[in-house]
């Protein structure tokens, strides 16, 4: 299913909010994750590069188990924190009671996950084909991950968003100089050895937020306030069984089921795929979290005008452009993959290639998304998320047995078309908007998927790139043509 962003509170449209602050803050954060994003696919080069395909596959499974037991652990909870210390900073200027509350919630669940973990230490180091002593770099991660993801809470909960989206590129940055300083003076790396790098990186910039919070003066009268936990509790308690349940759609379902089926080199390829196709995938996951403020105003003001334009000819260009530019992506992938990640990753284009097209059609979910959040009609994500999981597990099953990393490709974009299909329907019945034709505007990058599939070598890529851009041609004409006045009668019926 496509990638859910963590809740954020609403923020409160009023004349303190002006356009101007609004854009640079939203700006600000853009800025910050497409930075955290190019710093990623670096550092993801030199980690390929160091560790080959088993190496990093063994990376992948570390990471797994230190994400899962963070998502147990620490995600439910964090909703929580933003939207208490946002009203707690709108009333009294600090986060430190929120801060205060969830911390004494968070503490005992770590515990608990890092016991958990050396506990079954033999089973798992087994699983992910490192020593037992591997897994105290995995405990580290958590902790570190955890801090970082606190610290970054505060930060949105205060409004402190050019801090934030500073943040997210710095602790990408740190992790590169981490690895590359180790490989400089401890040697050959491996993969609990990269593991390290981003724990220190994350304990570094959390770090260097909360010396910024504390500067602020955010975290002044932190007297204990029972009330506020018992809220924060009460609040948080309902996200347990979606965030837990969330660990099933996401991509460590697939490594499980490879895993068991499959060698872990061709789960390092397939986790090499997943990585550059989620890296393309984050700029419409980021663009639904730059919309939300906006489509929320919209909706507070009743202005209905603003969201049918955006939902119209800039929705449908934004689909074209973003399908366009992993189209050639696709085109291209079959030479520069071994050219940047080594040729040991060559066998990753297949499945690399059915998950870009995936995320084209998650791009869609994610331009509809923050239309029905906004308008407060939340369920048919709920229905979309389980319907997703549902079906990537049972694709999973059927299909890696039988085709390898390129089946664990095909029951992720099995996933995206259900939950993606639930949420246009949505879209159209709920909202009344104009989005029953948006999955026409992705066609240009399933021209190049089928071109290459079906030619090879210079003559595939000319074929791919002459349909591509025609197709893509034809639809911005008829974006830009479709100018008529749509229907746009929001209901929750």
């Amino acid at each position: 299913m496509p990638a859910m962003p963590h809740m954020k509170v609403k923020p409160t449209i009023g004349p303190m909010l002006t356009l101007r602050s609004l854009g640079a803050a939203i700006a600000t954060l853009s800025v910050g994750s497409y930075a955290a994003i190019v710093t990623g696919v670096a550092t993801n080069i030199i980690v390929a590069r160091y560790l080959g395909a088993g190496g990093y596959g063994r990376l992948a499974l570390l990471l797994m188990v230190s994400q899962v037991l963070l998502t147990l652990a620490s995600a439910w909870t964090l909703p929580g924190l933003i939207r208490f210390g946002a009203q707690e900073h709108a009333l009294r200027g600090t986060v430190a009671a929120s801060l205060r509350s969830r911390t004494v919630i968070l503490a005992p669940c770590l515990i608990l996950a890092v016991l958990a973990l050396w506990a079954g230490r033999a089973p798992i180091a087994a699983y992910v084909d490192v020593p037992e002593e591997g897994l105290l770099v995995v405990s580290v991660h958590l902790l570190a991950a955890a801090f970082a993801q606190t610290i970054g809470g505060a930060l949105q909960a205060a409004g402190r968003m050019p801090l934030y989206g500073a943040s997210l590129f710095a602790e990408k940055a740190a992790a590169l100089v981490a690895i590359l300083a180790l490989a400089t003076l401890a040697g050959p790396l491996d993969a609990p050895g990269v593991l390290g790098g981003m724990a220190l990186a994350a304990v570094t910039i959390g770090g260097a937020g909360l010396t910024l919070i504390w500067r602020a003066g955010l975290l002044r009268d932190a007297a204990p306030e029972s009330r506020r936990l018992r809220e924060l509790w009460r609040f948080s308690l309902p996200q347990l069984g979606g965030s837990w349940a969330g660990i099933f759609g996401s991509q460590w379902i697939d490594f499980v089921i490879i895993r068991q089926f499959l060698t872990l080199p061709q789960l390092g390829l397939y986790a090499l795929a997943f990585q550059i196709a989620g890296t393309v995938q984050q700029l419409p996951v980021v663009a639904s979290t730059v919309l939300l403020p906006w489509l929320s105003a919209a909706a507070a003001r009743g202005d209905d005008r603003e969201v049918r334009s955006l939902l119209g000819r800039p929705a449908r260009l934004a689909l074209v452009a973003f399908a366009t530019g992993t189209g050639l992506l696709l085109t291209f992938a079959d030479p520069i993959v071994p050219l940047i990640f080594g040729e040991t990753f060559a066998e990753a284009i297949v499945p690399l290639s059915v998950l870009l097209v995936a995320s084209c059609v998650a791009a869609v979910f994610h331009m509809i998304n923050p239309a029905l959040t906004a308008r407060g009609i939340v369920w048919p994500v709920t229905l979309a998320v389980v319907a997703a999981v549902a079906t990537n597990v049972a694709f999973d099953l059927l299909l890696i047995p039988q085709h390898g990393i390129t089946g664990a490709a095909l029951a992720t974009l099995a996933a995206y078309l259900v939950s993606t299909g639930i949420i246009t329907i949505a879209g159209h019945v709920k909202l009344q908007a104009p989005v029953a034709g948006y999955a026409l505007f992705i066609l240009p990058v399933i021209a190049p998927f089928a071109a290459t599939t079906l030619l090879s070598g210079t003559f595939g890529a000319i074929a791919s790139l002459t349909l591509m851009l025609a197709l893509a041609a034809v639809l911005a004409v008829a974006a830009g043509a479709a100018r008529r006045a749509d229907t746009f009668a929001p209901t929750n019926r």
